[in-house]
């Protein structure tokens, strides 16, 4: 039986994976994100507001963005 062993990461890439963390969390942007992509799930399927606060222009752009939402995964990809 061989073993196989996982090169560790690049501490670069930690570093900067750490800061962009750190910059989402205290500017809060994170919850924006993920309310933007709990926004994004609900047009997906379909519910659309009659009191207008339907999000359909971020919507647009998010699909003309070449982005699509990938319900099995529940994750963002791209094509």
């Amino acid at each position: 039986m061989s073993h196989r062993s996982i090169d560790p990461p690049f501490r670069e890439l930690l570093a900067i994976h750490r800061a962009i963390g750190r910059i989402l969390h205290l500017s809060a942007a994170g919850d924006y994100i993920d309310e933007f992509l709990r926004d994004m799930e609900v047009i997906e399927g379909g519910e659309v507001m009659a009191n207008g606060s339907t999000r359909l222009e971020d919507y647009v752009l998010f699909k003309l963005a070449g982005t699509c939402w990938d319900d099995e995964t529940s994750a963002v990809k791209q094509h």
